[in-house]
C-alpha cells in the first residue's frame, strides 16, 4: 500500500446489509476518509475497524502526490450525504476526478428516475455541491 492509494473495507451492517467503506491512505499510517459525516484524518487501524484493506484500482488515476493533495483540500468539509456525496465518491473523485459509487451507482436503478432528480434538485438547494 503507498500513498494516494484508493483503500476500502468491506463492513456488515447488523441488519444484515453488506457495504463498503472507502478512503485515501496518504502514508504515515493515515486515512482521509468521511467518517461521521465529516472528511477527517484518521490513524490506519482506526479506519479499518480490524477488518481487511482492499485497494481499488481506476483506469485512469491522477498521480500519488496529486491524489493526496486533493484529499487533503477537502479535509473538514461536512457535506456528506448517502447517496450523493459519501465515502466512495470522495475516494474516487480524490483519485480520478469523478464523483462516482459503484455502492449508490447499483441502486440507483432501482429507484424511479423521478424521484432521483427531485432529489438531486433537492440538494442542490441546500448548496450541497455534487462533483
Amino acid at each position: 500500500m503507498k500513498a494516494g492509494d484508493h483503500i476500502y473495507i468491506r463492513l456488515k451492517h447488523q441488519s444484515g446489509f453488506k457495504f463498503t467503506h472507502h478512503g485515501i491512505y496518504i502514508g504515515n499510517d493515515e486515512v482521509i476518509h468521511y467518517w461521521k459525516h465529516k472528511v477527517r484524518k484518521t490513524e490506519i487501524n482506526k479506519f479499518t475497524l480490524g477488518k481487511n484493506i482492499h485497494i481499488k484500482n481506476h483506469k485512469k488515476e491522477y498521480s500519488s502526490s496529486r491524489v493526496v493533495e486533493r484529499a487533503k483540500k477537502r479535509l473538514g468539509e461536512n457535506k456528506y450525504n448517502l447517496i450523493f456525496n459519501n465515502c466512495e465518491h470522495f475516494a474516487t473523485w480524490c483519485k480520478t476526478g469523478k464523483h462516482k459509487s459503484k455502492q449508490v451507482g447499483g441502486a440507483i436503478p432501482k429507484v424511479p428516475k423521478v424521484i432521483y432528480k427531485k432529489a438531486k434538485k433537492q440538494m442542490s438547494k441546500y448548496r450541497i455541491k455534487i462533483f
